[in-house]
């Protein structure tokens, strides 16, 4: 009797563990589409600034500069997509040190149970 009860209230765990591995995997998929947007965005800008300064005829100089301003616009865009993808990774690790917990709290209650199972089981078997 006792083991079903144990089970009954390991099994809402269990549920909260598989929608928590969904979400992880939901979480690190996102993380990876947006960086490699993030790069995606960053080799466009970089081959469009090459193609305005071939065909704008501008000095080699001006050029330069044109690419470093915006390169370092660029930068500043991927250190704030990087923090984004910080947090994101932030939360990834809770959720990992939330699944741990639970997955310990699991394991405690299925350890308070089993001996009380025992016990039933010695007491039904066994005559007293």
């Amino acid at each position: 009797m006792g083991l079903r009860k144990a089970a009954s209230r390991a099994e809402p765990l269990l549920v909260d563990l598989s929608e928590l591995g969904d979400s992880t995997r939901r979480v690190r998929q996102q993380a990876e589409a947006q960086a490699q947007v993030v790069r995606d965005r960053a080799a466009q800008e970089a081959q469009t600034l090459r193609d305005e300064a071939k065909t704008s005829g501008f000095d080699e100089g001006y050029a330069t500069g044109l690419e470093e301003g915006r390169a370092e616009g660029i930068r500043q865009a991927e250190a704030a997509r990087s923090d984004e993808l910080q947090a994101l990774i932030d939360q990834l690790q809770q959720a990992v040190v939330d699944v741990i917990a639970q997955t310990e709290s699991c394991e405690s209650a299925f350890a308070r149970v089993v001996p009380e199972v025992v016990e039933d089981l010695v007491r039904k078997i066994l005559p007293t």
